[in-house]
Order: C-alpha cells, then structure tokens, then sequence
C-alpha cells in the first residue's frame, strides 16, 4: 500500500479525477470548437 502511494496515482485514481472533471461537460453547439482561432479572429473584427 504504501508503495502505491509513493509510485504515483494508480488508473482508478485517473478514473475518478477524470469523471469530476468531466462531469460538468458540455460539447460546443457549433461546427468548430469553440476555441478555433479563425472564427474568433472573424468575430472580433469590427463590421
């Protein structure tokens, strides 16, 4: 026990980070992530 403490988080460990924090998410509506630089860039140019 104490070595797997020492060695790091095990694959459950992973798991469980993982499932908290992807619990809250929600895929972007868009074609694009909503992090694509073309369309941001085109969304902040005055019109």
């Amino acid at each position: 026990m104490a070595m797997g403490i020492a060695d790091g988080p095990s694959e459950v460990h992973k798991d469980t980070i993982a499932k908290q924090v992807l619990k809250g998410y929600a895929p972007h509506g868009g074609l694009y992530p909503s992090m694509h630089l073309p369309t941001r860039i085109e969304a902040a140019q005055p019109t």
